[in-house]
């Protein structure tokens, strides 16, 4: 009986090791992730769609066409992606908040990190590691010595 358990532990995670080795690889997004898309607010003249692709290049459909009118990040967007874009306001992945006057036909400002800011990483060695948090030895007596 213990046998058989034993098979079937193994055999389980043979196959969940296999699944794994199978599908890691091959396994992605469905689409292409092209962007986000609004409409900005105005009137019949003056609206108009909005398009801004993660990387931060903002493109407005006007005469036909769409014509890219900035960039969020202004060409450097250093890592962040846009995952949130409405009428000249767009969210960075790393959880700036971004802004633009003209709704973006004109440069962004960066207004921040809402609610406190990023996490901050810590980075320290292994040595700094163990030095806060070893246990604090007691002093050694020192021998008496004779004079």
């Amino acid at each position: 009986m213990t046998a058989r358990k034993f098979f079937y532990l193994c055999a389980g995670v043979f196959l969940l090791a296999l699944s794994y080795h199978l599908g890691a690889g091959t396994s992605g997004a469905q689409g292409a992730g092209l962007g986000l898309v609004c409409r900005l607010a105005g009137t019949d003249m003056y609206s108009t769609e909005s398009f801004c692709t993660p990387g931060g290049d903002v493109y407005q459909y006007w005469g036909g066409r769409w014509t890219k009118t900035s960039n969020v990040f202004g060409g450097a967007p250093g890592g962040r992606q846009v995952v949130s874009y409405d009428s000249g306001v767009a969210l960075a992945s790393t959880g700036e908040v971004f802004v633009s006057s003209l709704l973006g036909y004109n440069g962004w400002t960066s207004r921040g990190f809402p609610v406190g800011g990023p996490t901050p990483a810590l980075q320290e060695s292994w040595g700094q590691l163990k030095s806060r948090y070893a246990p604090k030895s007691a002093p050694t007596s020192q021998p008496p010595t004779d004079r």
